[in-house]
């Protein structure tokens, strides 16, 4: 089959990161003298980040959000559809050739070996821990990752084959395709154990890693999407209930890359301009590709052939939103300047993302958020309001609706009316930063 093919190429990879800073350095590491020591798990711990940090600046937007509704892509006739199908995929006519599948695929499964390892390792009785916390938080480390794995999986391809242990190649070959349900159950007892373990960790909790907070919003958001209500509002009660969560005053101050933002993003992938590998180049795809250097202040930086003009706001997405909503102008910037038919218009753009402030090239360092508060606040008033609760769910709603400067009133209160706000909100909360399946 297939998919059991790719994934025989990564039962065997568990290579580890340097060390974990605000990103996920790579390097090679001896394995047979390694895994002895609480530094070396954390440094194992530490790359089980990597996989989905490359997939989430390259393949995911992609698969999660351009092929949605929220964005498109600018025509260009000199270059088609390109190696990876990103036009034909936003069509949906996918073709076998495009490696934008195999890819997500691939790292998806690469990601799910690393933790697999993690998790075997740290059972080793021989293991020298100074501090039980530590191993408790690279526990929760490996099974948050594992579910966050699976979990973007299911929703990309259905059920998939489960791995969650490690296996040899010939091993890997009698793994059959697991049902949805089955991922879903697994989903929940990794997030489940790893709650355990982050409970226990809170004492060493580090800007940028997965934590209870993180594992209990990412809970309630797979709960929710089960449409399992009364489990979806214990597990994002508890995020909110712990007050370490807020909204930022000011909307823009999200997308800042000089000022890394851990107070409203719950978990985000971690980049930095300095390192290609640590790196994103975002700005460098989302802008048209005819603005030359104009959006990405690098001209010298071709964005011409096959590389920009991607995830580009919809008109149908623009004219959703309401007027005065300060997240219109942070999200969607325009560019006016010839476009590929050779017409000027004013060009709409993902303007989230920002050119590199030092890096002399396309190196970008803009985190990019998976779960934020605004999030939680969302997922917890969608839960109340299909209990058939919305008179508890609308002040919830209110506290996304008044950062972005909308006014306190809504245009309508009952259920159905919520149901579409809430939808709304949702989308334009997180155009380019894939919450497909949380309404």
């Amino acid at each position: 089959m297939k998919k059991i093919f790719y994934i025989l190429s990564l039962l065997i990879l568990s290579s580890c990161s340097d060390s974990f800073l605000s990103v996920y350095p790579e390097t090679t590491l001896n394995e047979a003298a390694f895994y002895k020591t609480e530094q070396e798990f954390i440094l194992l711990a530490n790359g089980c980040y990597m996989p989905m940090r490359d997939y989430e600046k390259t393949y995911h937007w992609l698969l999660a959000e351009m092929i949605s509704d929220n964005t498109g892509y600018q025509v260009n006739t000199s270059t088609g559809s390109g190696s990876s199908g990103r036009e034909a995929i936003d069509m949906f006519l996918p073709a076998s050739s495009y490696t934008t599948y195999s890819s997500f695929w691939n790292l998806s499964y690469s990601g799910i070996t690393r933790c697999n390892k993690l998790l075997k390792e740290i059972t080793r009785t021989e293991v020298s821990w100074l501090k039980q916390s530590y191993k408790d938080r690279c526990n929760g480390e490996a099974l948050f990752l594992r579910a966050l794995y699976y979990f973007n999986l299911v929703r990309q391809f259905g059920g998939v084959p489960l791995v969650v242990e490690p296996v040899t190649s010939q091993d890997a070959v009698n793994i059959k395709r697991s049902t949805e349900a089955q991922v879903y159950q697994q989903i929940i007892d990794d997030l489940t154990k790893a709650v355990t373990n982050f409970t226990s960790a809170q004492d060493i909790e580090e800007n940028g890693r997965a934590n209870l907070g993180a594992t209990n919003a990412l809970l309630g958001k797979v709960y929710l999407t089960l449409h399992k209500y009364d489990e979806a509002l214990a597990a994002l009660k508890l995020v909110i209930d712990s007050k370490k969560y807020d909204l930022l005053p000011i909307y823009a101050d999200l997308f800042n890359p000089a000022k890394k933002d851990f107070k409203e993003t719950i978990f985000a992938m971690q980049y930095s301009e300095n390192n290609t590998e640590l790196s994103n180049r975002f700005i460098f795809w989302f802008a048209p590709w005819t603005s030359g250097g104009d959006v990405t202040k690098r001209s010298n930086i071709s964005i011409k052939n096959s590389n920009g003009g991607y995830n580009m706001p919809t008109d149908d997405l623009i004219q959703a939103f309401e007027a005065g909503d300060k997240r219109k102008d942070v999200s969607i910037g325009f560019w006016t300047g010839v476009d590929w038919d050779a017409i000027v218009r004013p060009i709409a753009y993902c303007a989230k993302y920002k050119a590199p402030a030092t890096a002399p090239d396309d190196r970008c360092g803009d985190n990019f958020p998976i779960i934020r508060y605004s999030d939680v606040l969302l997922m917890y008033a969608e839960a109340l309001n299909e209990q058939g609760k919305p008179g508890e769910a609308i002040p919830y709603i209110l506290q996304v609706r008044t950062r972005a400067g909308l006014t306190n009133t809504l245009s309508g209160s009952d259920q159905g009316s919520l149901r579409t706000i809430i939808a709304m909100n949702v989308r334009w909360n997180s155009v380019s930063k894939i919450n497909v399946g949380m309404t």
